[in-house]
């Protein structure tokens, strides 16, 4: 049956003669106009659910009319209760990743082509009866990574049965399976019509001309795009670490040539369409970021918000792009000037979804949060934040996992005053084999039942599980806790990143120590798969910030790290602050600005100076290698955790501010006659105060040396503020 409900496309697709046409379209205009007048009176909902990942099953024994099982009963519960004229599916509706070929030729024989093309159309085409069991005649569904084979898939040819191989049977069974019908026709029309004018609803002579299309719901264009791309050959893995673009295989993620002035024709029209109220696009990947991400590969949108797919979007006044792969959730407004949200959002064995209610002047977004006893399949679900899009007011507002993240403000951020037991706050996909919620977990053979919570944008989804870590009460600063780590500590995160290939992150952290003789973690943030040591990955990066007998270094592959040439060593049981920060996307490592207590430090680098990009598939600790894969031991034997105090460590998806992230201005008294003794400023642990001079009172922020006793500037005095006696002025205090 055809996805379109507008009788002049389905008239004009069959004209038997020209009277006929006439009657046709006097016939067709009326019913339009009757169809639009009934539009506009009824709202109407549709959902959203990516990364299913739950049908490997029905490969190999598809999906039967009447059968029943947990996925089935979820879904049709979901259907029930929660309504929804169509479904959205962004990707990953199997788990085809670490699937082998061999696996398919066993069971189906043939060629491997012959072989998987068998498997995954039995796949697909159970998916789609699953979700019209539920009451989803209508599917919309984008290629995902592990339709076509993902992760492992993408890697260079180093077998004969590789699966690089068989993406195009991959690609031809996720379109006979979700996009045709069972006689072999398209499930949407040839063309398109946005009032007189028509476009093809598919990029034909693409690639895509069967996993791209474009379909008309009531007052809605949809606009479902295949965005993964072979760039290379099978011999060859793409990565370009200047532009930040690839890393994952001869695969990347991108639209480009007829594939783009396809989308570009379709979006320009729908939005002069008077027909069309919204416009909602669909791909697999993340396209702006930072998104928060739980155990995925974290690919990406190749030049994001810089990629002319973006710009298409966001010039032609599209509402919505969905987009799945990371499994969480993530709502993020557009920086170029425009109301278009990108929502990530994850379904993993339906553990989550999106109900969209559409109404001529807003579209609202609700995510819902599975609950229950059961680890999964409970089948109960509670609301867990919403966004609105206001048509009238040009407003969009978002609550709980939908609160639109602000990319300038620390996303994750530790001050060590708030702690708890674990699953106290549900970190979503944090789960036991017994429960929904996780109260205890392994962190390198330490057991952790208590978090620290993270008080960045990221919220709870990178709160920090801990064990052994004790809070000194006004260590740093009155009023407020530090964490004293040993080496049997551990703080760790389960959320995967935020670091993203070449994409600026910086971070600040506080700490205090006098281990000598060893080289201490800091912080890390490293691979969680297990494939650290792999020659593909060691075309990526690591950061792992290291306290080397008290010398701050920044190591990034085995081999390379840049270090302060100081000769400054920071284990003097003294508090000091360092911050690292990417000035650039893709910066060279020798680029990177390291501070120690605000001064800039210059460095020694050792090994490869060439651009930054991150491991998209790793998690971030504190004092120790945390959640990362156990070669980081084999890789780095030297390193210790840490011993001694932290305090308010921050990390960022931009480059740090001096003035701004680095200091704090605050007002300080000036000196007069009545305060002999010169003015004190703000309290700061290890200040001192100055005696009143005839001319300049303010010198700037001030530490106390104890052996010998005195006081030394804290920078000099240029830029710190300076004045009269009794003139107050502005002191410059580190962060």
């Amino acid at each position: 049956p055809s996805f379109y409900h507008n009788p002049q496309i389905l008239l004009l697709s069959h004209p038997k003669s020209s009277e006929m046409n006439l009657l046709y379209n006097l016939y067709s205009s009326l019913v339009i106009f009757s169809t639009i007048t009934a539009v506009q009176a009824e709202d109407w909902s549709f959902m959203v659910l990516a990364d299913f990942h739950g049908s490997n099953q029905y490969t190999n024994y598809p999906l039967q009319d009447g059968q029943t099982d947990e996925k089935v009963e979820t879904i049709r519960s979901i259907g029930q209760t929660y309504g929804g004229e169509l479904a959205l599916l962004p990707g990953d509706s199997n788990s085809y990743g670490g699937k082998p070929t061999q696996e398919f030729v066993d069971k189906f024989g043939g060629t491997p082509e012959e072989a998987v093309y068998q498997g995954a159309y039995n796949c697909y085409t159970s998916v789609r009866k699953m979700f019209g069991m539920a009451g989803y005649k209508t599917l919309l569904a984008a290629v995902g990574d592990h339709e076509i084979g993902g992760n492992k898939g993408f890697v260079k040819v180093t077998e004969k049965n590789s699966k690089l191989n068989t993406i195009p049977a991959l690609r031809k069974a996720f379109e006979d399976g979700y996009n045709r019908n069972q006689m072999g026709e398209y499930i949407v029309d040839e063309r398109i019509y946005f009032g007189n004018a028509s476009w093809p609803s598919r990029p034909v002579g693409t690639d895509y001309e069967g996993t791209s299309f474009a379909y008309i719901h009531k007052n809605v264009l949809f606009v479902t795009v295949d965005a993964f791309m072979q760039v290379t050959d099978d011999y060859e893995n793409y990565i370009d670490k200047e532009t930040g673009r690839g890393g994952e295989g001869t695969i990347t993620c991108t639209v480009k040539d007829s594939h783009l002035s396809w989308f570009r024709n379709i979006i320009s029209e729908g939005n002069r369409s008077e027909d069309v109220n919204h416009i909602i696009v669909q791909a697999h990947l993340p396209i702006i970021q930072p998104v928060r991400k739980v155990s995925c590969s974290g690919q990406f949108f190749d030049d994001a918000r810089e990629s002319e797919f973006w710009k298409i979007m966001n010039d032609n006044d599209v509402d919505i792009y969905f987009a799945g792969e990371v499994h969480s959730n993530t709502a993020s407004l557009s920086r170029d000037g425009s109301n278009l949200v990108q929502i990530v959002s994850r379904s993993r064995a339906f553990n989550n979804f999106l109900k969209v209610e559409v109404s001529d002047e807003s579209l609202e977004v609700i995510s819902y949060n599975e609950i229950g006893e059961k680890p999964k399949w409970n089948g109960k679900y509670e609301e867990q934040g919403r966004l609105i899009v206001n048509k009238v007011s040009k407003t969009v507002t978002g609550t709980g996992v939908l609160e639109l993240i602000n990319p300038e403000a620390p996303l994750i951020h530790f001050d060590f005053n708030s702690s708890s037991a674990l699953g106290s706050r549900q970190v979503p996909g944090l789960t036991s084999d017994d429960s929904l919620i996780a109260t205890e977990v392994n962190i390198r053979d330490s057991n952790c039942k208590e978090a620290i919570e993270n008080k960045g944008e990221f919220g709870v989804q990178y709160d920090a599980q801990v064990t052994k870590i004790y809070t000194i009460a006004d260590a740093r600063k009155e009023g407020s806790n530090a964490g004293l780590f040993t080496e049997s500590s551990r703080m760790a995160i389960f959320g995967v990143g935020p670091y993203s290939g070449g994409q600026p992150v910086s971070f600040s952290i506080w700490f205090k120590t006098v281990v000598t003789d060893k080289d201490m973690i800091l912080m890390h943030y490293g691979d969680t798969y297990g494939n650290f040591l792999s020659a593909w990955n060691y075309k990526k990066n690591h950061f792992t910030l290291v306290l080397e007998n008290g010398v701050p270094a920044l190591y990034t592959q085995i081999g390379t790290k840049a270090k302060s040439s100081l000769k400054q060593k920071l284990n003097d049981d003294e508090w000091h602050k360092i911050d690292v920060s990417m000035p650039t996307h893709s910066c060279r490592l020798s680029q990177v600005d390291l501070y120690v207590d605000g001064h800039v430090q210059p460095k020694i680098v050792e090994g490869s100076n060439s651009h930054l990009f991150a491991l998209t598939s790793g998690n971030l600790s504190l004092g120790g290698f945390g959640y990362s894969s156990r070669n980081h031991e084999e890789a780095y034997p030297n390193l210790s955790p840490f011993s001694g105090m932290i305090d308010d460590f921050k990390l960022y998806n931009r480059p740090l501010n001096p003035n701004g992230d680095l200091f704090t201005v605050v007002q300080s008294k000036g000196c007069d006659k009545s305060n002999p003794e010169g003015f004190n400023i703000k309290k700061v642990p290890g200040n001192c105060s100055r005696k009143c001079l005839k001319r300049k009172a303010c010198f700037g922020y001030e530490k106390k040396r104890t052996e010998p006793k005195h006081c030394i500037l804290f920078r000099e005095k240029v830029g710190l503020g300076e004045a009269e006696d009794g003139v107050s002025c502005s002191l410059k205090i580190l962060a």
